[in-house]
């Protein structure tokens, strides 16, 4: 039995091994890596590449036997090995193989997957595919732990022990793995009988999800030698919290930022974007995001070298949560999660970890979040609204509307109220778009088909770049009638 399982084990070892020296090299050529040395090692391995390419093809029936007789025999009482285990060791889950060479804007590693419904190999390239390591907490380097942050050699104590220092090189190694947290006063007051779990962004750096995209967008557009520090001035419509996670990375990078926003958005993040530096540029609120982009016209044609992120139109905003919010999510629930509910602005974070969580279980539901004052993606009108982040008043390109399984309306006093709850009943200051969050949450908790089930959110930023919004408004004003 054990010579069987290891003479079969051999044989998908030696075809993975020649599969990914073919997708390697495939990478190579296609991702355009072309410095002299390595354009003469591509071209003498051309041929070598397509002869494994059809190797690899002519192996598919090949392979297909060998799993039928492995789990077969795994299958058996006396069976050293699991199927469950031969299933991951197969590669019927995601298996990462050797790290692909770092390259500046190069992909970090890729992720093969064996696709048996279709007796084909397919091959999926990651940039950070942090999610696909099976020891995640064991990687170097990895976002958003700065305690797991090791240095190339630990330097050693007097006893010989080694220590190490955990300590990030800059802000943007603090960025993601954000905490989870199950808000039980909330769902036990609501006698809901499924689980209310909330991501907590307020944990970033800069206070807010955005501060994952907006790091992303910036990293890809120099990637692809679309700006140059010093030189290219960035320029985005917001609605504060993209414009606050932008600026905190002009600052590293030495670029020049405008923050184009409605003048009706909270003072708070227009101080917070003057203070990181950020030059702000308010429009009439009349105009709606028409007129932030009316505005950002004006001022491509005024200033040179001007770029914009697009942060509704560039892919790098999805992939983000694509390859970090979701897999975070589903490693801290331990795959548990059963309904991802978020609102949509740019689409970003719905779409990316929307896709995620289904490419893990189908079965995921995922419920998006709109103002119903403006509930443009339910087919409604377009409309201003009081829920700061969310409804833009159009469809976005980044929202993926096929992943979405329902629409759920929240009006802005029902943000604001529990918003509230999350404060004065679980002690989360969390902002407007987080209470809208939890709002649909409790809708779709109390319905009895959902009993015992686990329903993941996202709390997108701190309540304190509010303070001058409605959501304070009761509080303030008492506030500045007190005497002493």
């Amino acid at each position: 039995m054990e010579a069987a399982l290891r003479g079969i084990r051999g044989k998908l070892t030696e075809h993975r091994e020649k599969v990914i020296s073919a997708l390697l090299l495939g990478s190579f050529l296609a991702l355009g890596w072309r410095s002299a040395e390595q354009q003469r090692e591509i071209e003498g391995l051309e041929a070598e590449k397509n002869s494994l390419r059809a190797a690899n093809a002519s192996m598919s029936t090949a392979m297909w036997a060998w799993r039928e007789e492995l789990f077969s025999l795994a299958a058996a009482p006396s069976s050293p090995i699991s199927v469950s285990r031969l299933r991951h060791i197969y590669g019927e889950e995601e298996v990462a193989p050797p790290a692909a060479p770092k390259q500046p804007g190069s992909l970090n590693h890729l992720v093969l997957v064996l696709n048996h419904d279709d007796v084909q190999n397919e091959f999926i390239l990651c940039r950070n595919c942090e999610e696909q390591e099976e020891n995640m907490e064991e990687e170097e380097g990895r976002r958003g732990i700065p305690s797991l942050l090791k240095p190339p050699s630990p330097p050693e104590t007097e006893a010989g022990s080694l220590q190490q220092e955990h300590i990030a090189s800059d802000i943007t190694q603090l960025v993601g793995w954000t905490p989870l947290i199950e808000v039980k006063r909330i769902t036990q007051k609501d006698e809901g009988n499924a689980r209310i779990v909330g991501k907590l962004e307020c944990y970033q750096p800069l206070c807010s999800v955005k501060d994952r995209s907006a790091l992303r967008m910036v990293e890809d557009a120099e990637e692809k030698g679309l700006i140059s520090p010093g030189v290219t001035t960035l320029v985005e419509p917001t609605s504060g919290n993209m414009g606050i996670g932008l600026a905190y990375i002009a600052v590293l990078r030495g670029y020049r930022f405008l923050a184009v926003m409605p003048a009706e958005y909270s003072l708070d993040k227009q101080i917070l974007l003057r203070y990181l530096g950020a030059e702000v540029v308010l429009t009439d609120p009349s105009l709606g995001f028409q007129g932030q982009l009316d505005k950002v016209e004006q001022l491509k044609k005024e200033i040179p070298n001007v770029h914009v992120l697009d942060q509704f139109a560039n892919a790098a905003n999805p992939e983000a949560h694509f390859t970090w919010t979701g897999p975070e999510i589903w490693k801290d629930t331990a795959g548990k999660v059963n309904i991802f509910v978020a609102g949509s602005g740019t689409g970003g974070t719905i779409s990316g970890v929307g896709k995620y969580l289904k490419m893990k279980n189908p079965a995921v539901k995922v419920i998006c979040v709109e103002p119903a004052e403006s509930p443009v993606i339910s087919g409604g009108k377009p409309s201003r609204h009081k829920i700061q982040g969310v409804g833009p008043g159009f469809v976005p390109k980044n929202l993926d509307t096929s992943l979405i399984d329902e629409i759920i309306t929240v009006t802005a006093e029902d943000a604001m109220a529990n918003a509230r709850r999350l404060a004065r009943e679980e002690g989360l200051l969390a902002g407007i778009s987080s209470g809208a969050n939890l709002a649909a949450c409790l809708k779709v908790a109390s319905r009895e088909e959902n009993n015992g089930k686990m329903i993941v959110t996202v709390f997108p930023s701190g309540g304190e770049r509010y303070m001058n919004s409605d959501l304070f408004a009761a509080v303030r004003e008492e506030c500045i009638a007190m005497t002493f």
